[in-house]
């Protein structure tokens, strides 16, 4: 796990100083981005949504905790970078 968060962190500072030159890799980035959340967010969580999925008030709050703290993370932060970078040419 330490090798895949030092890997991403290298990913979100080569994202970060890359500029518009992302521009041409984002659907496959974006994706990976994603997928490294959910990766990150652990094993222990999505079992807890599994298993408390009949249960749809606790559920909702389980889902808004991992909402914030998926939009608190550098994941989610690099995200919003890439699709500004993307959309820098069409306000122009």
């Amino acid at each position: 796990m330490i090798v895949f968060l030092n890997s991403l962190e290298t990913l979100i500072k080569v994202v970060k100083s890359a500029g518009n030159l992302v521009g041409t890799h984002l659907a496959p980035l974006i994706s990976a981005l994603l997928e490294a959340t959910q990766v990150a967010e652990g094993q222990s969580l999505n079992y807890l949504s599994v298993r408390l999925g009949n249960q749809l008030a606790t559920q909702e709050k389980l889902d808004l905790a991992r909402i914030s703290a998926a939009k608190s993370s550098n994941l989610y932060e690099t995200v919003q970078h890439v699709i500004i970078i993307r959309q820098l040419p069409m306000l122009f």
